[in-house]
């Protein structure tokens, strides 16, 4: 049984992730594309959590936290490229 806190995950995510695109074309925000691309990791994570219910436990559930961690991977280095290197270049 999908629990509801993974439901409303999903929705949660889909939500801040389309005013993220539309923030992201309008202002112009190109450079932050390693954030993008945690936060869609995340969502597909998120997506896994509930596929994992319905058919193949086992590899769903590698695989969402797989892409979890791979999601804080790719965000803290788009944290160090896009903030931290500028200070310490300086």
């Amino acid at each position: 049984m999908v629990e509801i806190n993974e439901l409303l995950n999903i929705v949660i995510d889909l939500i801040c992730l389309l005013f993220l695109f539309i923030a992201r074309y309008r202002m112009q925000l190109h450079r932050y594309r390693l954030m993008i691309y945690g936060i869609i990791l995340i969502v597909l994570s998120h997506i896994f959590s509930v596929i994992e219910t319905f058919i193949l436990p086992d590899f769903f559930n590698v695989l969402e936290h797989l892409l979890f961690n791979l999601a804080m991977v790719v965000i803290t280095i788009g944290i160090y490229r896009y903030f931290l290197r500028k200070r310490s270049g300086s």
